[in-house]
């Protein structure tokens, strides 16, 4: 009886040692293990989702310091996947276009246009600064710097 005794509380100390290993090995590679399969956003990811959150509709336009929101009071602005599609703004805003970001820049975009426009957005609202060339005419026809701001809001 004695050694049966003896041989089970040697396995039952084995059974226990054992169970202890194993579960701290590194994955193999090219396996996640991550419970989280997305991975982290990059300040340009963030900053796209934002732009994406509309559609935007004005709350002010100002051209050259003027208020000129009664001429945009139509517009609206959807931003796409490094895409943008408007009505209400033409010729300031083509009907549909493409855009990127300023090299590694967030808060400055490129229209396909070579528009450059300075960005800032929250929650709720997204502030778009640029400057375009307009024609005046005279007796001689000229492209003058007009600046833009449009605040939009959702």
């Amino acid at each position: 009886m004695r050694k049966s005794n003896k041989l089970f509380a040697v396995l039952f100390l084995g059974m226990i040692i054992l169970a202890g290993c194993g579960g701290d090995e590194p994955p193999a590679p090219g396996v996640n293990n991550d419970p989280d399969p997305d991975p982290e956003l990059s300040p340009q990811d963030i900053r796209k989702e934002e732009l994406m959150s509309g559609p935007w509709v004005p709350s002010k336009v100002v051209r050259d310091g003027v208020d000129v929101s009664d001429e945009y009071s139509s517009f609206s602005l959807s931003v796409g996947d490094f895409t943008y599609t408007s009505t209400g703004g033409a010729p300031v805003w083509p009907a549909s276009g493409t855009w990127a970001f300023s090299g590694d820049k967030i808060d400055e975009i490129v229209r396909d246009d070579g528009i450059i426009i300075k960005v800032t957005v929250t929650e709720t609202t997204l502030k778009l600064t640029f400057e375009r060339k307009e024609s005046v005419f005279g007796g001689r026809t000229q492209a003058v710097d007009v600046n833009y701001e449009f605040e939009l809001k959702k």
